[in-house]
């Protein structure tokens, strides 16, 4: 896994790094991350690799919802 200095977005990083713990058989069931990494894709992508992505939709909730998504 690379590091990545602070003015470059790790936005794509999240996938990557499953795949890389997964391949040392240290993979997680269950990632909670913040919104930057709570995209569609990456929770697609990350339930394809059998791990349950939980984060905070992007955008402001509508009505009383609480903003996160759960993908099982």
């Amino acid at each position: 896994m690379a590091v990545e200095p602070a003015n470059v977005s790790d936005v794509n990083a999240l996938i990557p790094a499953i795949e890389s713990t997964q391949q040392r058989e240290l993979g997680p069931q269950q990632v909670v991350a913040d919104t930057l990494y709570g995209s569609d894709k990456n929770v697609l992508e990350a339930k394809a690799l059998g791990v349950d992505l939980v984060a905070p939709a992007l955008g402001k909730p509508k009505g009383d919802a609480l903003g996160w998504r759960i993908l099982s």
